[in-house]
């Protein structure tokens, strides 16, 4: 029956009942995901960002999320953003990484790793289940939780612009694209 209302609402031609279900989930899935209007930035990534960094300004901010430094995964992504650094400054685009590492241990690799972005500590994964970017997987019969890695791009009064939903290796390529369209709109 609803998914009878739901054709008849979007008026779109009979469809079978596996097909109108799936539209159901898409128009549940947009109704969870942040508008451009409402900030959906976790309150504990707020609270570790210095003062200068949380007050509205015409800038943009790129909040990635990443698993841990010490995975050479991570540590390949945060490397890589190293380069863009002068890029991100010329578009004043702050960048910031969010791990669930401890802060002394994130303090310590920034130190060695000569790493000048900042780089948030959420041991407690709070920012992480906000954002659903922890999926259970199963390996060898066994399920684990997996943290997905995601950025995502604020205007400077924290209004989500864009989400990227996997980290690659064009990821700043594209980010930086973005912020220029968006600074031309």
């Amino acid at each position: 029956a609803i998914w009878k209302t739901i054709l008849i609402n979007l008026r779109l031609p009979q469809i079978s009942r596996f097909t109108a279900s799936r539209l159901v989930i898409i128009r549940k899935w947009e109704d969870i995901m942040p508008t451009k209007k409402t900030p959906c930035i976790p309150t504990i990534i707020l609270q570790q960002l210095p003062e200068n960094k949380r007050s509205p300004y015409n800038g943009f901010h790129l909040v990635c999320f990443v698993d841990s430094v010490l995975i050479p995964s991570s540590a390949r992504i945060l490397a890589l953003f190293k380069q863009y650094i002068p890029h991100f400054a010329l578009l004043d685009c702050d960048v910031f990484f969010v791990s669930r590492d401890q802060k002394a241990v994130l303090e310590r690799w920034q130190e060695l790793a000569a790493f000048p972005l900042s780089i948030i500590a959420d041991t407690d994964q709070r920012s992480y289940q906000e954002l659903s970017l922890i999926q259970p997987k199963t390996t060898f019969g066994k399920v684990y939780d997996v943290i997905q890695k995601h950025a995502f791009l604020y205007d400077g009064t924290w209004q989500l612009q864009h989400r990227y939903r996997r980290i690659t290796p064009d990821l700043p390529e594209k980010v930086l694209n973005d912020i220029l369209s968006l600074r031309h709109t």
